[in-house]
């Protein structure tokens, strides 16, 4: 697949790997839960789509793919969700510095005093 932006091409890859029977009805049950609440009918797509995990990715040009693709994915998304709680907890999502060096401080300095 490619994704152009008006100026630009770049190839992209999907990565779809299909979810544990439990996980798929847990992500059904959430759908219908949601639509319920917003006086909705789910969409049979999106009920489908609760099925598996999709990823869209640029990486992976060497041959990577699958499995390996969403074990990468898998381990960024631990970082993200660690940078989320990191800013939740030590307010780091407010740095006044501009300077990379006095950033750095900033931030270690809110990392230690708490």
């Amino acid at each position: 697949m490619v994704v152009e932006d008006g100026r630009d091409r770049f190839p992209m890859r999907m990565i779809v790997i299909k979810k544990s029977a439990p996980a798929a009805e847990c992500e059904r049950e959430e759908i219908e839960k949601e639509a319920r609440r917003k006086g909705r009918t789910p969409d049979p797509r999106s009920l489908r789509a609760a099925g598996y995990v999709m990823v869209v990715t640029d990486f992976g040009g060497d041959g990577a793919v699958g499995d390996t693709g969403a074990e990468l994915y898998r381990f960024r998304w631990q970082i993200e969700m660690e940078f989320k709680r990191l800013k939740g907890l030590h307010h780091l999502d407010h740095v006044r510095a501009k300077d990379e060096n006095l950033a750095r401080t900033y931030v270690f300095g809110k990392l230690l005093g708490q």
